[in-house]
């Protein structure tokens, strides 16, 4: 038992949206022309084939297209006002010279329209500019060595067989990349109108596509289909299907936030060598699917993640999928207020461990699978801790003196030790009977939870449900804090409230929890 008093400040966190206009750090989401367009010299719409086709006609105002001297095309308005025009605002064709685009307007009314278009160019920059044209801002075809930034987009932008493209800090529906290398997408604003994903990579290697945000829409987040090669890292992801990775390797998910995808957070369909590490999964779920659901995989390692149900619009949740994989490793993830915390059928190869599974209807549940070793997990206030149906060859410890798991609901002893537990009183830390469940066993039950090496023991855990609350001026909003005692805890909680939000107000009640409870 602690006999120590123990103080926590819980942070609580609102997007308070004032009612009164503020100014904002991101690029405003759409143009208006009758007052952008103004600080812009009207110009025809920019054709240029060739290097030779940079000229003050053509609306260079400077440079001699060297690397530090570009070309330089800025300060127009190129806009149309008649419908469905097949020309683009700006065509640049075959060249290999230094340019820069910026400070530049467009509006093409297309169908569909293209404010920018790029065809075997190398070594450019779009930067600073505006594009009010449906649909396509950009599209960089067979281009090398370009980099677009500060651009705002009110529809999409494309990249098709192209080399070492970077896209930061623009403002866009979607940009989507398809037979391409090399690609750096990173810092932008992925809006809500997108079609099909908010980030596309397509037939594609190398892609990196991080720190974005704001990528919410009624599609997918982030999708990767037949590709290689690609992290995706650090994201704000909200899409009705947060990241989506379709037949493609050697891809990385890490340190994302994702949520409110109701038709799945992370979803893998017969992939290899994926890791999905350090998320925070925070969903509702619409579907009997999983929120991370993987399928027809192989090498994939999920550690590290928080996965939580927040809503199930049919009654039943499931945080962690896994069906016709082998070869996967499921290490210290928090799966949480869920149906099911993992369900695990027709697959093979696994180790499950150290893994926080706690306030599940049901626990971990296998059916029809082989060589699975689960160890060293907290099974922790599940009503169904644990199911092994039709398994071959599944084992539920580590063996001694390792041990097993810990099973909140275990009322068996410690007051032995080794190997068949028959050396007494020689209590070890492993219970001296085994822990009985559905159709499986662990013969080394943990008398304590089960703590990462190197860090120190808990006394209790602490979530928050909704962990995230949006208010308007006038406002109010409840969170339920929940703490969980754990190793014996049995002392007082104190919580204390604090935010740095101007005219916000916060409060606590009750401020103490006693007993562990």
């Amino acid at each position: 038992m602690h006999s120590r008093h123990t103080t926590i400040a819980v942070f609580v966190i609102v997007m308070f949206l004032m009612s009164m206009a503020t100014p904002t750090i991101a690029p405003p989401r759409s143009v208006k022309a009758d007052s952008s367009s103004s600080f812009y010299t009207p110009h025809e719409p920019i054709a240029i084939d060739g290097d030779s086709g940079f000229t003050a006609a053509n609306g260079v105002t400077g440079g001699i297209g060297i690397a530090s001297d570009p070309y330089i095309i800025e300060g127009w308005n190129v806009s149309s006002s008649a419908c469905c025009s097949s020309v683009p605002g700006i065509s640049i064709n075959n060249t290999s010279a230094y340019f820069v685009i910026r400070n530049v307007y467009l509006r093409v009314w297309g169908s569909p329209g293209i404010s920018i278009r790029m065809g075997n160019v190398a070594n450019g920059v779009v930067q600073d500019s505006q594009s009010q044209t449906y649909r396509w801002g950009l599209i960089l075809d067979s281009s090398r060595n370009i980099l677009v930034s500060n651009y705002t987009v009110t529809h999409d932008m494309s990249v098709i067989s192209s080399d070492n493209i970077t896209f930061v800090n623009n403002s866009v529906d979607s940009i989507q990349v398809a037979s391409s290398a090399n690609v750096i997408i990173t810092g932008n604003e992925l809006l809500v109108n997108a079609y099909g994903c908010g980030a596309c990579v397509d037939h594609s290697s190398n892609v990196t596509i991080s720190n974005n945000h704001n990528l919410s829409c009624d599609c997918t987040g982030v999708g990767v289909y037949y590709s290689d090669h690609v992290t995706v890292t650090a994201n704000d992801v909200q899409g009705e299907a947060g990241v989506v990775v379709l037949s493609s390797s050697l891809v990385a998910i890490m340190d994302n936030r994702i949520s409110n995808s109701p038709y799945g957070a992370i979803i893998l369909y017969s992939c290899s060598d994926v890791s999905v590490q350090k998320n925070q999964v925070m969903s509702f779920s619409n579907s009997l699917d999983g929120i991370v659901e993987i399928t027809g995989c192989k090498s994939v390692d999920v550690s590290g993640n928080i996965i939580t149900t927040t809503y199930t619009a049919y009654g039943f949740s499931l945080d962690l999928k896994v069906t016709l994989s082998n070869t996967t490793t499921i290490e210290d993830n928090t799966l949480s207020n869920s149906t099911v915390a993992l369900d695990i059928s027709a697959s093979s190869d696994m180790a499950i461990d150290e893994n926080n599974i706690q306030y599940n209807g049901q626990g971990i549940v296998m059916n029809d699978t082989m060589n699975i070793r689960a160890f060293h997990n907290n099974f922790i206030n599940n009503k169904l801790q644990a199911e092994d149906t039709y398994s071959t060859r599944n084992v539920w410890d580590n063996g001694y003196p390792s041990g097993g798991n810990f099973w909140s609901d275990y009322t068996g002893t410690d007051n032995c030790s080794g190997p068949q537990q028959d050396t007494c009183p020689s209590p070890d830390g492993v219970g001296d009977s085994p822990y009985t469940f559905n159709n499986n066993q662990d013969n080394y039950p943990l008398m304590q939870t089960f703590q990462i090496p190197g860090g120190p023991p808990k006394d209790f855990s602490i979530t928050s449900n909704p962990n995230l609350i949006t208010l308007y001026s006038g406002e109010t909003g409840n969170s339920t804090i929940m703490v969980s005692p754990l190793n014996g805890f049995t002392d007082t909680v104190t919580l204390t409230v604090s935010t740095s939000t101007v005219n916000l107000s916060c409060s606590l009640f009750p401020t103490t929890i006693s007993g562990g409870s």
